[in-house]
């Protein structure tokens, strides 16, 4: 079962992850980036309607802005990383978990 999984997830991860890659370094052409890029960026947008908190500041030059730097760096940035981090960290496992499922068919 675990062999049946593991090919199935390998099947759509390694195609998906080219088709990444080769749409981020332009070779499909400049629209297919911005689609990507756009598919991307919707967690973000969702993230930033949801809790507008979270939004950064950078409105200002830099002297003028130190306090919204320094909000950013220690209030914001781990906030974002708490919610944002447990997402990327379920693709990898999933990832692994194919991989391991593929490899126990031998």
């Amino acid at each position: 079962m675990g062999c049946f999984f593991g090919i199935i997830g390998v099947a759509i991860i390694w195609p998906a992850s080219g088709y990444f890659l080769i749409c981020m370094l332009g070779w499909l052409g400049l629209k297919k980036q911005e689609q990507l890029t756009r598919w991307m960026q919707i967690p973000h947008h969702w993230l930033d309607k949801k809790i507008p908190f979270l939004k950064f500041k950078n409105t200002k030059p830099i002297l003028k802005n130190f306090p919204n730097i320094i909000e950013n760096i220690i209030i914001k940035l781990p906030l974002k990383l708490i919610i944002t981090l447990p997402i990327a960290f379920i693709g990898i496992v999933l990832a692994y978990y194919s991989i391991w499922g593929a490899s126990s068919c031998f």
